[in-house]
């Protein structure tokens, strides 16, 4: 099913900053194909990760899907990776990583 939202509009959180990517020439029968025959197959659940493959890696790839190889800003992309790598980042890393992976095995309480 087709999906679309207005931008700045299907995250109910302020909006920092908006780029104009392009253009494209897909279809939306291509991009769902895509989506389904390739993304659906590397943007898994049990792929999926907050800190290294997250949603703003699935959205790179599906701009360069869309746009013949162009994604979404570098820094936009590893934003996660870039706020922890700062000292402060550290401290979070170690304990978003202990949350995700206690999540995997059950649950917060395992």
């Amino acid at each position: 099913p087709l999906v679309s939202d207005s931008p700045g509009k299907s995250v109910p959180a302020p909006v920092a900053q908006t780029f104009v990517l392009g253009e494209t020439s897909k279809t939306p029968a291509e991009l769902e194909s895509y989506i389904s025959s390739v993304l659906a197959l590397e943007h898994t659940e049990q792929n999926y990760n907050l800190l290294t493959h997250n949603c703003n890696h699935y959205a790179n790839d599906v701009a360069k899907f869309l746009l013949e190889g162009k994604g979404i800003p570098e820094h936009i992309v590893n934003f996660a990776q870039d706020a922890l790598s700062t000292p402060q980042g550290q401290q979070l890393r170690a304990m978003i990583e202990n949350m995700e992976r206690s999540m995997r095995q059950g649950g917060a309480g395992s």
